[in-house]
């Protein structure tokens, strides 16, 4: 039935303005969410080509926090590797590593030896030292320095910096990969696994 409008009450056309207004805000709110939520989901895909047409190792110390927020990305929240902006995200992370001036570290010792051979697990492990590497720097102060060239008499691995942030690193991974149920991935590593969960991960990472 047709409504016309010369013989309605004022109330009944109030509600009918009424009625199309919250229409079209809710069309704009639903259209708003839609392209925030585009957004979010370009986010890393966008920093990645970001880093790619850096130029020197300068630019790449520009993003340290954009870095630090695409680790978090990757570790905390739900993962699946069909997720192309979340893929996006550990190259950035990875091209970051390789290319930034600051931080330079080898990958080693007993976790990196029990996973060595899986490229993804690598990359989740190197994203955990750069999580931890920036969440120091960037919310606490503090430069864990890692230094390549180790005081006389000692190793790199024996650096007290260089456990820290193996350890902490390894404490992310762990947690990661209990979340996200991936924790068969081999003898050696239900070994430091089991050491995590016996708390004396410490002691089996760097026990000689």
């Amino acid at each position: 039935m047709s409504i016309d409008p010369f013989i309605l009450s004022q109330t009944q056309l109030l509600t009918l303005i009424q009625s199309n207004t919250m229409k079209k805000n809710a069309y704009t709110l639903i259209l708003f969410f839609l392209s925030i939520s585009f957004s979010f989901c370009q986010e890393h895909t966008t920093l990645l080509k970001k880093l790619e047409a850096f130029k020197n190792s300068d630019q790449y110390n520009t993003v340290e926090h954009e870095i630090l927020n695409a680790s978090k990305n990757i570790l905390f929240q739900p993962f699946s590797v069909k997720d192309k902006d979340k893929m996006d995200a550990i190259k950035a992370v990875d091209r970051w590593l390789v290319y930034t001036g600051d931080y330079t570290f080898p990958v080693m010792g007993k976790l990196y030896n029990a996973i060595k051979n899986d490229e993804y697990l690598v990359s989740l492990y190197k994203t955990s030292m750069v999580n931890y590497i920036l969440d120091q720097k960037l919310n606490y102060n503090r430069i864990i320095t890692c230094n390549i060239n180790p005081p006389k008499g000692k190793t790199y691995l024996e650096q007290n910096d260089v456990r820290e942030l193996h350890y902490e690193a390894a404490v992310i991974l762990i947690k990661f990969l209990k979340e996200n149920k991936e924790l068969d991935q081999g003898k050696d590593f239900k070994n430091i696994v089991n050491a995590y969960d016996e708390k004396n991960l410490r002691e089996v990472l760097f026990e000689s």
